[in-house]
Parts: C-alpha cells; sequence; structure tokens
C-alpha cells in the first residue's frame, strides 16, 4: 500500500471515515503494481473530496516518469463514459 495518503474535504463537507477507508482500498487496487517505486520515491497522494459522489486526487514527489505510469495506470481501471 502506498505509505503517505491525505484526505482533504472542501469546505462544509463532513469528515467521512468509511468513505476515507474505500478510497484507501481503491488506491491500494489501483496503484499497487507501482507502490514501491512511489513509496521508495517518498511520493505522497493526496484526495480532495469534492461533494459525496466525487472527489479529486494527485501524486507528488515522485518522478516525472513514474507520474506518467501513474496516470496510465488510473487510465486502465477507467469506463468508456469516464474517457
Amino acid at each position: 500500500m502506498v505509505e503517505n495518503i491525505e484526505f482533504a474535504y472542501v469546505l462544509g463537507l463532513p469528515r467521512d471515515e468509511t468513505r476515507e477507508a474505500n478510497m484507501k482500498n481503491n488506491l491500494d487496487m489501483w496503484l499497487r503494481p507501482l507502490e514501491k517505486e512511489i513509496n521508495e520515491q517518498e511520493g505522497m497522494v493526496f484526495v480532495i473530496f469534492l461533494s459525496h459522489d466525487r472527489q479529486e486526487f494527485f501524486i507528488d514527489g515522485i518522478s516525472y516518469e513514474l507520474k506518467k505510469r501513474v496516470r496510465d495506470q488510473f487510465n486502465s481501471f477507467r469506463t468508456f463514459d469516464d474517457r
């Protein structure tokens, strides 16, 4: 699992520990093939919950090449309607 994950909420949206746990599980599934490299580079994953059904995330502290691979990995899990 990626070691450094931070959660934030837009103003007015209450913290939801269940949602955070579900997101950690999703991130573990999505990033498992790259987790060793992300952790070695001390990457930080930020998840911002925008509403009850929307969130955005970004990753910082990793090389450009690894960021491209992370993007490709996430895209492999997107449905046709999301692209």
